[in-house]
């Protein structure tokens, strides 16, 4: 319940633009309403939990640099990197989606994540593409 939380107040202050708080809190509980309404029989916050924790990267990437070349290396992510970057992931690309409205485009990108499609998750594989075409240059990571 605690993690839940955590997300979901996350969620709200990364809707928050220019100060408009109540336009922030008003889209966010939109959001919770169409989710409620989707055709999934789970309640809206477990929806946005599994969201984020089908979208949540184990790794990130650490840019290292050894003379002029730079290596993209794996480095490991705490638990509050991890829900931050998948929200992050999550808000920009509903901002990029073609619904009308913010409320509209953030819950058809939370519900495809929560089905494991979409943007977000393109995302992620590409990720993990990196790393994985950066997996011999692992012996730099002690130049740092």
């Amino acid at each position: 319940m605690e993690k839940d939380f955590f997300v979901l107040t996350k969620l709200l202050h990364l809707l928050i633009k220019k100060g408009k708080k109540a336009k922030a809190l008003k889209i966010f509980l939109n959001v919770l309403i169409k989710l409620k309404e989707s055709k999934l029989n789970v309640p809206a916050v477990e929806i946005i939990s599994q969201a984020v924790e089908n979208v949540k990267p184990s790794l990130h990437v650490k840019k290292v640099k050894k003379s002029t070349k730079i290596f993209y290396l794996p480095k490991v992510i705490s638990l509050k990197q991890k829900v931050n970057l998948s929200l992050h992931w999550i808000v920009k690309s509903a901002d990029g989606r073609s619904e009308r409205k913010l409320d509209e485009r953030l819950a058809k990108e939370i519900l495809d994540c929560y089905t494991g499609t979409g943007l977000t998750m393109s995302k992620k594989q590409a990720l993990y593409d990196t790393l994985n075409q950066n997996r011999p240059f692992l012996h730099m990571l002690r130049y740092k």
